[in-house]
């Protein structure tokens, strides 16, 4: 590529990067006043170190947003062990959600609170794991309404409703420093809403989560999104785990 085309490449990043800067803190100014506006806006700058090493993911695995459109290459899939630490967001890949879902209950204490947000029926998680008082258990259905079981009664939301979905783990790591949070439902969530909406709605999760120093789990099962898409996603996580297919 020439330096006439390196230039323009740069120029273009540089400019998309201030509109979406200025776009963020206008948003902001038009929601909130004073202290916590100031708050706010410390608390995107604080995870802007995050995005950036998303993007420099995003940029080892598909070179060609660099230099030219080509096919992109598929992220390396590999075994490891799940170690998870706090203020880190993990995806696990997997056909069903069993290491998920078992090493949330396995951090999850009364010292450590957990949000589990799942596609499952809340009464089969209950019946495999135990019901616990930690968990604020969340459904993920075609609707939004409330269910339960026995005393236990918890919100079933629509795939779609990003908004209540967010404000579920907004609130609870407003609330709860250090905690964890699972999400099972994202294949459904995309056949409800673009992928662009989703993504936005990881990057809020991801950085809700380092502001409060909490974990957050992902579980999805393989090939969902096409390849560049699920190059991009990835950018959003501290690590990415596969099962075991051996």
């Amino acid at each position: 590529m020439d330096k006439a085309k390196l230039v323009e490449l740069y120029l273009k990043g540089y400019e998309e990067g201030l509109k979406e800067a200025w776009k963020s803190a206008k948003s902001m100014v038009s929601h909130y006043e004073g202290w916590e506006l100031k708050s706010r806006m410390e608390g995107k700058i604080g995870t802007l170190y995050q995005d950036v090493r998303s993007k420099r993911y995003e940029l080892m695995r598909d070179t060609s947003l660099l230099i030219e459109e080509e096919e992109p290459k598929e992220v390396e899939r590999e075994e490891t062990s799940l170690e998870i630490s706090p203020g880190g967001m993990y995806l696990i890949i997997e056909k069903k959600p069993n290491r998920s879902f078992d090493k949330f209950f396995q951090i999850v204490s009364g010292d450590v609170p957990g949000l589990l947000i799942t596609k499952d029926p809340i009464e089969t998680v209950v019946d495999d794991h135990g019901l616990r008082d930690a968990v604020t258990y969340v459904h993920l259905g075609k609707r939004t309404r409330r269910g339960s079981r026995g005393e236990l009664s918890y919100p079933d939301i629509s795939y779609g409703s990003l908004s209540k979905i967010s404000s579920y783990f907004g609130e609870h790591f407003k609330n709860n420093q250090s905690s964890i949070a699972l999400l099972h439902g994202v294949d459904r969530m995309l056949s409800y809403t673009d992928f662009e909406k989703v993504q936005k709605f990881m990057d809020f999760i991801r950085e809700k989560a380092v502001s409060s120093k909490g974990t957050v789990i992902v579980s999805i099962p393989p090939d969902i999104m096409g390849k560049k898409q699920f190059n991009r996603f990835c950018g959003s996580f501290t690590e990415v785990f596969t099962e075991d297919r051996g």
